[in-house]
């Protein structure tokens, strides 16, 4: 299944595995994507797939993996019938995040209707894309920035020390330390360095021409290579927060990127969701709709359970003055049956929350 010129992608399902020299829709594994994945395996400490013997086995992350010219789109699946299609799983997967939040609303309800096939991936591409164009059509935002260099004329403060070295002889020039009112704002650098990384991927052609128009679309200013820290630390404001969708997926693109695999020198990108974590997420927001006055819901509430340690039950249901326990398990459960570590984890959580009934979901 090929989505664009000089790009394959292929879809396997969660728990699945890929072999070497195997064939996955006409498109083989070959030595160069193997050594690449497991490379980024060892560096994640196999979080998101497992080295087998000539192979990977993925675990229970599911979104897309892009290695060099290859396109990895991982699905959820939990029937074991075999008769659900990739389509129909990569619909589950794009309800779930859009029911989440996961990806902004509308944008995911466009491309759900359309489906190309689109990766995930490409999705997340495509919405960072439009989200930038939108930004830029409004106008960039601008930020004082404390600057030290040579000027013409006196302007802010002058660096004495840098002003005999650099200008004994030059009467013309100022050495000073200044404000600058320009372009070089924390949140145009992070739109900037996504788009950059951007362009170290394979893209479909009308994506790579549009991140390079973006690109040129910018005004100049000096840009700066950002530290997780300077991402981790970001504030939105009233006058910043429209830049909010295309900076959660700007890092997620930088955060997520492993340039110059060592194996080949691939470039790889995983953006990857873990569908426990996911699952809790959606059946919570599918619950939320239903709460009112006399049903609450609570989320990770914790308590003390035993030599500092605590349980924390997915969510707690206040309604018409009854305890809920609800727990959620991404699983297939066999003969339609709760396993007994699970009815023990239930059991307990019921006595330490004083729950009248719990649900596992």
């Amino acid at each position: 299944m090929n989505f664009g010129q000089g790009i394959k992608n292929i879809q396997v399902f969660e728990h699945g595995s890929l072999l070497l020299n195997h064939e996955y829709n006409g498109i083989r594994i070959t030595v160069d994507h193997l050594n690449a994945l497991n490379t980024y395996a060892r560096e994640s400490r196999n979080k998101y797939f497992n080295p087998i013997l000539n192979g990977i086995r993925f675990t229970q992350y599911v979104g897309a993996i892009q290695v060099g010219d290859l396109t990895i789109e991982i699905l959820p699946k939990i029937d074991e019938t075999g008769i659900s299609s990739e389509g129909q799983w990569q619909s589950v997967l794009l309800d779930m995040l859009r029911a989440c939040h996961w990806v902004k609303v509308e944008t995911l309800h466009t491309a759900n209707l359309r489906l190309k096939p689109n990766s995930v991936l490409e999705i997340y591409f495509e919405l960072f894309l439009e989200e930038t164009a939108r930004i830029l059509q409004e106008g960039l935002i601008r930020s004082y920035e404390r600057r030290s260099g040579q000027l013409h004329a006196v302007k802010g403060r002058i660096l004495f020390e840098q002003q005999i070295r650099n200008n004994l002889i030059r009467k013309d020039r100022i050495y000073a330390n200044y404000e600058s009112y320009n372009y070089g704002h924390l949140l145009n650098n992070l739109l900037v360095q996504a788009l950059q990384t951007m362009r170290k991927l394979s893209l479909r052609p009308e994506l790579e021409s549009l991140t390079i128009q973006l690109l040129n679309r910018f005004p100049k200013f000096r840009t700066r290579k950002l530290s997780q820290t300077d991402i981790d630390t970001i504030v939105y404001n009233r006058k910043t927060f429209r830049y909010k969708t295309a900076i959660d997926i700007a890092r997620l693109i930088i955060g997520n990127f492993s340039p110059d695999i060592r194996f080949g020198r691939y470039n790889l990108l995983a953006m990857l969701f873990d569908m426990n974590r996911l699952f809790e997420e959606y059946i919570y927001r599918q619950l939320l709709k239903y709460c009112g006055d006399n049903k609450r819901l609570f989320r990770q509430t914790s308590t003390y359970f035993w030599d500092k340690r605590k349980i924390q039950p997915d969510m707690v249901l206040k309604a018409d003055g009854v305890n809920y326990i609800l727990d959620t398990k991404w699983k297939t459960v066999k003969n339609a049956q709760p396993s007994i570590s699970d009815l023990k984890q239930m059991f307990v959580y019921s006595q330490y929350f004083d729950a009248q009934y719990s649900i596992l979901i």
